[in-house]
Parts: C-alpha cells; structure tokens; sequence
C-alpha cells in the first residue's frame, strides 16, 4: 500500500469512492433517489472545489493506492472549531475494509497536527454503528447530536465524534 498526499489528478477516483461510500453505508438512511441520482455529481463538485485548483487553506488529504487503485482517503482540516481539527471524510474501498487501513490514513492525517489542534472531532449519522464504532475503538468519544440538514430528503441525526489532543495518540499507535 503506498500513501501520499492526494492532487487534482484524484479528484474522480476520490468522488467516485466517496459516492461508492455513501450509496453503501447510508442506504436506508437516505432515499435511493438522494443517493443514487444526486450524490455523485454532488461528489465531483465537492472534490473539484477541494483539490482542482490546489488545496483549500489548511486542508491535507491523504490517498492510499494499491496497484493504481484507489483504497482509501481522509480530509481533515485543522484547527476547525473549539474542538480543533475537523475529520471530514474518511472512507476505504470495501475490498480493503478491516486491513488497518482507515487507521493508517487517519494517523497520516494528524501527524501534521501536533502542536496545531487541540484535538479533533468528525461528524457521523447516528444510524451508521458501524462508523461509530469505529472510531470509539480508535478512541473517540460522543460529544453531541443534532440533526444535519442538507442530505437528501429524509430527516438524518448526526452524532459528533471527539477526540482530545492527548487521545489522537491512539489512532497513531
């Protein structure tokens, strides 16, 4: 597996993998219209704002590829809120689940952290266990929920995850 940071040259493959992602974890969640119909373009979008022209301030994505296949990513922002960093997206190709992957890309990510964030924190639909679970096992805890506007047409809660700086130490080991 070989890791380095993402350019405008992965913004389909990272669009692609992020619609993949969410078509599959928020299914039943969110409407099949939603996901189907509206969520790749919106993807694209996203990732042609994000790396297209460079990065956004501050921003660090980091790709893991096998053999020119895309296995995962993480987008962190730091120093985002009161709670520091901000995990934006994680997500790993379901034929490299559970290799220790997910892990590795976040540890990647805030290794450019130290000393910059006093912590992290990521939202998550409550509905996905899986996710939460997760990141509880890599340390994270349940801060708050709310519900979060802006994804399909079904009503979705989402739980933010955090981290205090002294913990990010147990997604690095």
């Amino acid at each position: 597996m070989k890791y380095r940071l993402a350019n405008s040259d992965d913004v389909k493959r990272i669009a692609d993998l992020h619609s993949r992602s969410w078509q599959i974890a928020y299914q039943g969640m969110l409407s099949d219209d939603f996901l189907v119909n509206q969520v790749p373009q919106d993807r694209l979008c996203v990732w042609q704002e994000r790396l297209g022209n460079g990065y956004q301030e501050g921003q660090v994505v980091v790709v893991g590829e096998e053999a020119q296949h895309l296995a995962g990513f993480v987008c962190i922002f730091p120093n985002h809120d009161e709670y520091g960093a901000l995990l934006d997206n994680l997500h790993v190709a379901p034929k490299y689940q559970r290799q220790g992957i997910g892990k590795h890309l976040m540890s990647l990510a805030i290794s450019d952290l130290r000393g910059s964030s006093s912590g992290m924190c990521l939202w998550v639909l409550s509905q996905n266990t899986d996710a939460i679970n997760f990141y509880k096992k890599l340390g994270g805890r349940l801060a708050d929920e709310r519900p979060y506007p802006g994804l399909g047409d079904k009503p979705v809660l989402a739980v933010r995850m955090v981290w205090e700086a002294e913990d990010l130490s147990k997604i690095t080991e």
